[in-house]
């Protein structure tokens, strides 16, 4: 029920706005339930927190790709490549 857990991480971020977990993890559950938009929002407030976390600026990357907003997409798309390369070697 992402419905559900979007309530939960809501409270978990009531008790701490700087809970990154919950941005991200909230961000995927609107992705499920096509709130894009909201989706996107959550992502930047978890890459605020964690700006080296691949994974983040990978979904921003693909969710601006899917609103077509391409300057974006490339944008997230770069920093997600210079993180993952930084990882991989």
């Amino acid at each position: 029920d992402f419905q559900g857990a979007i309530k939960h991480y809501k409270k978990a971020i009531d008790c701490d706005s700087k809970y990154r977990d919950a941005w991200l993890n909230m961000g995927d559950c609107l992705i499920r339930l096509n709130q894009y938009n909201d989706a996107i929002n959550c992502y930047i407030k978890a890459v605020e927190f964690d700006p080296h976390d691949p994974y983040t600026w990978k979904n921003l990357s693909k969710l601006y790709q899917v609103l077509g907003m391409e300057t974006e997409a490339q944008k997230a798309g770069k920093k997600y490549l210079e993180i993952n390369k930084g990882i991989s070697h």
